[in-house]
């Protein structure tokens, strides 16, 4: 129980580190993607949270199995 509560944390806490890449991205450039993509500011501000979360994963894991090799 007390790894999924981890778990749980720290899942919010990369998608709370996420939300300023994806205002950032939202403000310069995603105001014209969405409109050509037809979607919703909501919808499209949550999928930019979860690429930019994944992001974040696959760099903390990928440089965690860097170290760990060498």
């Amino acid at each position: 129980m007390k790894k999924l509560i981890g778990l749980v944390l720290g899942v919010c806490f990369l998608y709370y580190l996420a939300y300023l890449p994806t205002f950032v991205f939202f403000v310069f450039i995603g105001q014209h993607i969405q409109s050509m993509l037809g979607l919703t500011e909501r919808i499209f501000i949550t999928v930019l949270n979860l690429v930019f979360a994944s992001l974040l994963l696959f760099f903390i894991l990928w440089d965690n199995m860097k170290h760990r090799y060498h």
